[in-house]
């Protein structure tokens, strides 16, 4: 299943006045290169699952995802490049849903939208919940929000396995915690900075370690100071620093999870937080296609 994807994805250094002053390597892991639409973590999160759902001989994929959520968008691509139905459950109302390009490419690719109450939505782990999805819908293969489970974790440590070169720190931002629990499972001793893209997202750290299988670890750092208001909110500053970013390095950051990291990083080394002569490597997580949906 990995032929189509430009895996291993490359690793990019930049340059820049302010690393330069502190005396800092930095590097960027391009996995929004993967692919244009399954692009960044998510196919990392998506691989072993669909490929557990060949094992199962299932024909069904089905999901849970916001109205800008990237994995949407991904897996409804991935089922329709495999030839599997799928099915989104969706948070929310779907009134002018076709207005929304998240949405509107998802169900363009086949993926049946199923809208519920955020109420209803917030039982999506529930066990009781989750067989009444599957008996009906068919006993379809379920993949939490995110790829929240141990196969996406699979799939998101095997970037680890791709880096050729040593880093002291490698930075990424987060929203179900399934990618940096991916590298949590496999680093050795570097220090692993999360950049939570909610606001107050302190119930992270134990989402980390839940689905990284480790009971505590001292190389894992949540930085919960550069959400900008949430889930999805951006503010002038951030999108200004979006396109100076852009500008100087020629790499484009989405709006919901990379700005958020980048401009973080940024802000830590300001304040001297990486020792002079560290590396640096932040992963970018793709999710691009989102930059269209607001």
């Amino acid at each position: 299943m990995e032929a189509k994807f430009n895996i291993p994805s490359p690793i990019q250094e930049i340059k820049d006045v302010l690393y330069a002053s502190k005396e800092l390597e930095v590097f960027v892991k391009r996995d929004d290169l993967i692919d244009a639409v399954i692009s960044g973590n998510k196919w990392r999160k998506l691989k072993h699952n669909f490929q557990e759902a060949f094992n199962q001989k299932k024909q069904t994929i089905l999901t849970f995802g916001g109205a800008y959520s990237n994995h949407i968008a991904a897996t409804s691509e991935a089922a329709k490049r495999y030839g599997l139905r799928s099915i989104g459950i969706i948070r929310g109302d779907e009134l002018n849903y076709k207005s929304n390009s998240t949405l509107s490419r998802a169900n363009a690719n086949g993926m049946q939208l199923v809208f519920i109450s955020r109420e209803e939505y917030a039982l999506r782990n529930d066990s009781r919940f989750l067989q009444e999805i599957f008996e009906r819908y068919h006993k379809p293969f379920i993949i939490p929000e995110g790829g929240a489970n141990r196969l996406g974790v699979l799939g998101c440590s095997e970037i680890y396995d791709e880096l050729e070169e040593h880093f002291d720190y490698i930075c990424l931002s987060s929203g179900t915690g399934t990618t940096a629990a991916g590298m949590l499972k496999v680093i050795k001793d570097e220090n692993l900075i999360v950049f939570p893209a909610l606001k107050g997202a302190n119930f992270l750290e134990n989402a980390i370690l839940r689905l990284s299988e480790i009971n505590q670890s001292e190389q894992l750092h949540l930085n919960l100071d550069y959400h900008f208001g949430g889930y999805g909110k951006i503010n002038q500053e951030l999108l200004n620093y979006m396109n100076d970013f852009k500008k100087k390095h020629k790499i484009e950051l989405d709006r919901v999870y990379t700005s958020k990291l980048f401009y973080g990083v940024e802000a830590l080394m300001k304040k001297d937080f990486f020792p002079a002569k560290s590396r640096v490597l932040l992963i970018h997580t793709g999710g691009l296609q989102g930059n269209s949906s607001h």
